[in-house]
């Protein structure tokens, strides 16, 4: 090993290489720019004549059909003549309505109180006897269906009850006044009439001051009709 120091060594100096000149550059010396010839303008020359095109000639119109004339008919003496002027309406007074039998004074007054006219009065009476009359019909039906439920509740006994009521009646009422006028009225079928003539009947059997023999009903008579005839209005 060796003891002494070791020493650097210096590097080797670096050679510059000259400078290398740069010839001048040779500037092209101006040219002028030629002049830019412009075209002569060549003269417009008018293009020739183009005729116009013809024009068409018109259509002429369209001349409609001919109409016939409408013939008017000549007036004749068929036409109508103008009709009357409306009647003013009439109210007559209370007594100089006409009133059907049996119209109390009262309607008509009610009639004129109300502006009626004679026809509007008669309208009123159709109507209201229609009613009147359906009314009546039904309590006729409805009185001779609780008469005949009555008869139906006297089982076997029904013919004799019937008989012994129709000659208590016969023998009460000679005259048949009585008998008119449950006819009329229709209570004939009433169920308190049939059991009043029944209990009359039975009473004057008992004592014996019932006349005449037993009456048998025609079969599928109604109850009035068995007591009271043939005619009467249930039958």
């Amino acid at each position: 090993m060796n003891d002494k120091t070791d020493t650097p060594v210096a590097p080797p100096a670096v050679e510059t290489p000259p400078a290398v000149e740069t010839p001048p550059v040779a500037v092209a010396p101006a040219t002028e720019t030629p002049p830019v010839e412009t075209p002569p303008v060549k003269p417009q020359v008018a293009a020739p004549d183009t005729p116009l095109a013809t024009p068409a000639e018109p259509t002429p119109p369209e001349t409609p059909p001919e109409v016939p004339p409408v013939e008017v008919a000549p007036p004749t003496d068929d036409t109508p003549p103008p009709s009357e002027p409306p009647v003013d309406r009439v109210v007559p007074d209370a007594s100089e309505y006409v009133r059907p039998e049996g119209v109390p004074l009262e309607m008509a007054e009610f009639a004129h109180n109300n502006g009626f006219t004679q026809e509007q009065f008669d309208s009123t009476l159709t109507q209201f006897g229609s009613i009147m009359n359906a009314n009546e019909q039904h309590k006729l039906q409805t009185m001779r269906a609780e008469g005949e439920k009555l008869v139906a509740s006297w089982g076997k006994q029904k013919d004799y009850n019937m008989s012994l009521a129709h000659r208590a009646l016969t023998q009460n009422d000679p005259e048949g006044k009585l008998k008119e006028v449950l006819d009329v009225s229709g209570f004939g079928n009433h169920p308190a009439v049939l059991s009043f003539f029944l209990s009359i009947g039975s009473s004057m059997k008992e004592g014996g001051f019932l006349k005449g023999s037993d009456h048998t009903p025609a079969k599928g008579a109604t109850a009035a009709s068995a007591m009271f005839g043939a005619n009467h209005p249930s039958n």
